[in-house]
């Protein structure tokens, strides 16, 4: 779904305004029905109050990244003594994730077992089951065939991404060499978070992300930092709250990279432990602003 970008706040405020007046005179004044009249006099005021604290909501949100953000930037807000000694409690008692399968490609594709690949699973089952019970009922045959596609695709799909169809076709073209990979991955160390997660070994880093996966020889890396998003989140162009995500941004000698998605002592905990095997210390914080705007109609 294409994401449409919300305006500033104030002028959002003035086309909710805008938009409420217009609401009013036709409701009122054109549709003068009982059931339009009073169903505005109602959402709208309602709507409108929401609005208002939406946007004195967002005012206070920006308000506190603009005090906060330097200090993500320059890299004072981990090495605060509150910072550093949560960072500490959470390498001490989280720490690095274990490999829990006997194989790499064993791992990363139990990995790929996650709810919404379940979930689908059973949808397309579901729809599959109603396409082939239909094709012996007098229900229209085409439509019983294209239900029977629909949940088929599904399945598929869902089946593919379940065992790591996508690592097991990146593993086949891997043009490096694959037993030292394997290796350098049950060797390795594990942080894991959400859909995505990287492998620190002593050959290749390795990273996973939900559709994607690739490696990096560790001699290749001469990069890696830290990557912000302030994430802005809006409904119907109304802000309704924001958070700060966290990404491992690793660089090659090619030029090329690769970001990871953890959280803010995982990244932390990979950049040391990348900069040690790199013979570096020097890692900035890189930090964007990002929106999500869910368009929810009746």
């Amino acid at each position: 779904m294409k994401q449409i970008k919300p305006l500033k706040p104030k002028q959002n405020l003035i086309a909710l305004f805008i938009s409420a007046a217009g609401f009013i005179v036709y409701f009122w004044f054109i549709d003068r029905s009982f059931i339009g009249k009073l169903s505005s006099a109602v959402a709208i005021p309602l709507v409108l109050i929401y609005g208002i604290a939406s946007y004195f909501w967002e005012k206070n949100a920006d308000k506190k990244a603009h005090f906060s953000h330097p200090d993500l930037l320059d890299g004072s807000y981990f090495s605060s003594p509150d910072w550093r000694e949560k960072f500490l409690e959470y390498s001490q008692s989280k720490g690095w994730d274990k490999v829990k399968s006997k194989s790499m490609k064993a791992d990363v594709c139990r990995r790929s077992n996650n709810g919404y690949s379940r979930a689908a699973i059973l949808y397309g089952s579901f729809f599959t089951v109603c396409g082939i019970a239909l094709l012996f009922s007098p229900f229209s045959v085409w439509k019983s065939a294209l239900i029977l596609i629909f949940g088929a695709a599904i399945l598929s799909y869902a089946i593919y991404r379940f065992t790591g169809g996508h690592f097991r076709k990146w593993l086949k073209s891997f043009p490096g060499d694959i037993n030292e990979l394997e290796h350098s991955y049950m060797t390795g160390k594990l942080l894991v978070f959400k859909n995505s997660g990287i492998n620190i070994g002593n050959s290749y880093t390795f990273y996973f992300r939900k559709k994607t996966c690739g490696a990096f020889p560790v001699n290749d890396i001469v990069y890696a930092n830290r990557k912000i998003v302030h994430l802005k989140k809006y409904q119907n162009s109304l802000f309704a709250g924001d958070e700060y995500l966290h990404f491992l941004v690793v660089k090659n000698r090619s030029g090329s990279c690769f970001e990871v998605q953890l959280n803010e002592f995982q990244v932390e905990m990979a950049l040391n432990e990348l900069n040690l095997l790199i013979n570096s210390s020097d890692s900035k914080n890189e930090i964007v602003e990002s929106f999500d705007n869910s368009i929810i109609t009746p």
